[in-house]
């Protein structure tokens, strides 16, 4: 699956895009510490496999218990999360 544009809402550190993200066969993500890109990348990742309950390669383990480890559950994905919304 080639994906051409992507836009993104509230995940994780991004609020909102500006515009939607083209992308192409190859791409390649630069810029400073903090902006943005391993969530572009994570968002790339979920959309392949939003809920997956299988073990995911390289990591054996499933999605929800990935990133509970990763970045402290699922809730943490959402941009400024306070403890008050729910992923359902």
């Amino acid at each position: 699956m080639l994906v051409e544009s992507l836009e993104l809402h509230e995940l994780r550190g991004i609020r909102r895009l500006s515009k939607p993200l083209e992308l192409t066969e190859f791409n390649v993500l630069i810029g400073r510490n903090n902006v943005g890109k391993t969530a572009i990348l994570e968002a790339l990742y979920l959309l392949r496999m939003p809920f997956a309950t299988y073990p995911l390669p390289p990591y054996g383990e499933d999605l929800p218990t990935l990133l509970s480890k990763l970045h402290g559950g699922p809730s943490s994905l959402i941009y400024g999360y306070a403890g008050e919304a729910r992923i359902i």
